[in-house]
C-alpha cells in the first residue's frame, strides 16, 4: 500500500504543469487606439503574484478626431464642436500596481482576484473658435488636463499556453478614486462673451 501511495503522488507532481516565474506582457488591443501597454508579472509564491503594468500614449490625433472631421456627418453636433474635435491631440501615461491571488492551483494560470492602485494622466490640446471684443474670428488654444489617482479590485482570468504564450483577460470590478481637472488656455476670458466661455467649456 505504502509504494501505491508513493506512485501515486510521484504520478500527481508529474502531471502538474511548471509555470515561469516572470512574465511580461504586450497589450495588444491597446496598439489599435495608439496606446503602448507593459505589464510584467513575477510570482512570489504559490498562489501570489506582483505584477506593475504601464501604459503610455504619445500625443497624437485623438480616436474620435477623424469620426468627427467632416461637417456633413449626421452627428447632430455643431460645426465649432467638430472643429474642437478635429483639432485635438491626446496623450496619457499609466500605472497600475497590482497583487494578484490564484483561485486555481498556482500562479500564475487561471482564475485570480487583483488589488491594485492606479495612477492616471491624461493631456488633451484643442482648437477652437472665439470672437474678441471688436467681434472679429480668432483662433485659441486649450488644454485639458486629467489626473486620476485611486485603486479597488478586480476579477480577470489568465491564460498559459504550452508554448508560454500568455493571454490576460481583466474582467470588472469596484474601484474608487480621486480625479483633478484643469481646462486652461493663453486666451483672456474677459475678451469672450458669458455665452461662449460656457460653450466653449462644454
Amino acid at each position: 500500500s505504502r509504494n501505491y501511495a508513493s506512485k501515486a503522488r510521484t504520478r500527481k507532481k508529474v502531471k502538474e504543469k511548471v509555470y515561469k516565474n516572470n512574465i511580461v506582457k504586450l497589450n495588444l488591443t491597446g496598439l489599435v487606439v495608439k496606446s503602448f501597454g507593459l505589464q510584467y508579472e513575477q510570482k512570489i509564491r504559490k498562489k501570489a503574484s506582483i505584477a506593475l503594468g504601464l501604459i503610455y500614449r504619445p500625443k497624437s490625433t485623438w480616436i474620435v478626431s477623424k469620426f468627427y472631421d467632416s461637417t456633413n456627418s449626421a452627428t447632430g453636433i455643431s460645426n465649432e464642436t467638430k472643429f474642437m474635435y478635429a483639432t485635438s491631440r491626446f496623450r496619457t501615461f499609466m500605472i497600475t500596481p497590482e497583487l494578484r491571488y490564484y483561485l486555481g492551483r498556482q500562479a500564475p494560470n487561471g482564475l485570480y482576484l487583483s488589488a491594485f492602485a492606479r495612477a492616471r494622466m491624461d493631456r488633451l490640446a484643442f482648437k477652437y473658435n472665439y470672437y474678441d471684443n471688436n467681434t472679429i474670428e480668432r483662433e485659441g488654444l486649450a488644454n485639458l488636463d486629467e489626473t486620476l489617482i485611486g485603486g479597488g479590485i478586480m476579477l480577470g482570468y489568465q491564460i498559459v499556453t504550452r508554448k508560454k504564450l500568455t493571454i490576460d483577460f481583466w474582467f470588472l470590478g469596484p474601484w474608487i478614486g480621486n480625479q483633478n481637472v484643469k481646462l486652461r488656455s493663453e486666451v483672456n476670458a474677459n475678451n469672450i462673451s458669458e455665452i461662449q466661455q460656457k460653450f466653449i467649456a462644454e
